[in-house]
């Protein structure tokens, strides 16, 4: 990384077509909507670097992919999060895995419990494409395959047909069946496991 005045510029050591080119990838800090013209690195690996700012001192740092929350093979989540009531329907919503992980539970909530009946959750998984997903949770779980039995406000699965994620793929949530009484409200699908 060299700093020329108020302008960054982002290096790969490695590349002397980067060194060549610094004028051509530097970032003006008083620029805007700069990182979106940049293209995307959507695995990143041990030995990667982040440029950010430094909250205490302000300055500019690089940091490792490792040291980042997250980085390595820390616990990992990623979540959806659905507002007011819940309703049934397929894909009511899409999530894209942003790394390569392997999942170990998925936990689903509702702020509001399921009254009457049970609220169930089906996630389904794509590499490629969110409209060909394929079941995720293992029929074992029964079908639906995950429920917040009437009164609860939690479900957990632990075994599944798919377990590990592709950089890149798409999770979706159908929304199979409501509580009777009350549907339950504000609910929650989180997918726990690690980087890999």
């Amino acid at each position: 990384m060299a700093i020329f005045g108020t302008r960054v510029a982002l290096v790969d050591v490695n590349s002397a077509a980067d060194a060549n080119a610094l004028s051509t990838r530097a970032l003006d800090k008083q620029g805007t909507n700069q990182l979106s013209a940049l293209s995307e690195e959507s695995s990143p690996v041990s030995g990667d670097w982040f440029l950010m700012e430094d909250a205490v001192s302000g300055e500019l740092v690089k940091v490792d992919t490792d040291n980042m929350p997250g980085g390595g093979t820390t616990g990992v989540s990623i979540q959806a999060t659905l507002k007011g009531n819940a309703y049934t329907g397929t894909a009511i919503a899409t999530v894209r895995v942003p790394w390569a992980m392997t999942i170990t539970d998925m936990r689903i909530g509702a702020r509001t419990p399921p009254t009457g009946s049970s609220l169930s959750i089906d996630a389904n998984y794509s590499a490629t494409n969110p409209d060909s997903a394929s079941p995720l949770v293992n029929s074992i779980l029964n079908s639906p395959p995950l429920s917040i039995t009437a009164g609860n406000h939690t479900a957990l699965g632990n075994v599944f047909a798919i377990s590990s994620f592709a950089a890149g793929s798409w999770l979706v949530i159908d929304i199979d069946a409501v509580g009777s009484t009350l549907p339950g409200t504000d609910i929650t699908i989180e997918f726990i496991g690690t980087i890999t």
